[in-house]
């Protein structure tokens, strides 16, 4: 036993050794592109393309939603889910813009939202193909709206965080509990967690061991995640955090919103990318959700388990709302 427990040791500490003498994770292939919509129909040519993406292997609660009044808006809003969620995440949240008269687009992540829940394809997300996906939302936007609006949640919330600090078609981004940290985690060790979840191989990870696949809460929801994923979320967030280090966000106004108490992301991390655009004279607000109030990680699902959307969704649309 004592060798076994000794092999066991030296096996972690080689592992610990090459993770600290990998190069870090780099932004490569994560730069923005744009290529607004020129107007309403080519926003609309554009959705279309999306849209066909939700196969028939792609749950029907899942697919992309476009709500518009047929034809541009003065203000257009684009929403991003969260991991392992779908646009039914955000969709009465849509409808109540829509109501108000803005045009709105719910695009379903991809990896996202099939019928399988216990998909192993989540794993091939890219932090690459996340920004081309951002991209993408925000020339729709331009061409639904005057002023165009991104928020997101969790991964969405990282998404959107990036196209803040990219594009300037954007009136405003707002980041709601983005991960540009994991909760419990120290700031320092992103990097090296990082690093770890890009170099070891993929694993599936229940969010509820006991639960498992009877997950309780939005049905649509993948009851495991990737690590892989985690790591790809994470090294699109260290390249917001690079480019907010170099220049001031291309959008006219940020917003970041956090949950106290957080069990899933790291507060501190995005406070961090909130420092970073004040000091190139950004204009940023914050706002955190009380930690008495005991809010999930996911506060937007009406379907979620512990939702308070009678407190959450008035706050939220007020932070939206230009």
């Amino acid at each position: 036993m004592p060798s076994r427990a000794a092999a066991i040791v030296v096996a972690v500490s080689t592992l610990i050794v090459i993770v600290l003498l990998l190069p870090p994770p780099g932004a490569s292939g994560i730069r923005s592109h744009p290529s607004p919509a020129r107007d309403f129909p080519d926003a609309m040519r554009r959705a279309a393309v999306l849209e066909a993406r939700d196969t028939p292997d792609v749950n029907p609660n899942c697919r992309t939603r476009l709500l518009t009044h047929g034809d541009r808006t003065p203000d257009a809003l684009v929403l991003i889910h969260g991991l392992t969620n779908c646009p039914r995440q955000f969709e009465l949240l849509a409808t109540r813009f829509h109501a108000r008269g803005w045009n709105v687009i719910v695009a379903r992540i991809p990896h996202h939202g099939l019928a399988d829940r216990m998909t192993e394809d989540l794993g091939q997300l890219d932090a690459a193909e996340l920004a081309r996906f951002t991209d993408e939302l925000v020339d729709i936007g331009a061409g639904l709206g005057e002023h165009v609006t991104i928020a997101g949640l969790s991964l969405g919330g990282t998404a959107a965080a990036w196209a803040g600090q990219e594009r300037r078609e954007l009136h405003h981004a707002v980041a709601i509990a983005p991960m540009f940290g994991v909760s419990r985690v120290p700031r320092a060790f992103t990097g090296l967690l990082t690093r770890a979840l890009l170099t070891f191989p993929d694993r599936f990870v229940w969010w509820d061991s006991k639960a498992r696949e009877r997950l309780a809460g939005p049905p649509q929801v993948y009851p495991r995640f990737s690590t892989r994923a985690i790591g790809e979320i994470l090294r699109l967030g260290m390249a917001v955090r690079a480019d907010a280090g170099r220049r001031a966000p291309a959008a006219g106004t940020l917003s970041m919103v956090s949950v106290g108490g957080d069990p899933a992301v790291d507060n501190a991390s995005s406070a961090e990318i909130v420092s970073r655009w004040k000091r190139h004279g950004a204009r940023v607000d914050t706002y955190e959700f009380p930690r008495a109030l005991r809010l999930n990680h996911d506060l937007v699902d009406p379907e979620q388990f512990g939702a308070r959307i009678d407190v959450v969704y008035p706050e939220l649309e007020r932070i939206l709302s230009p």
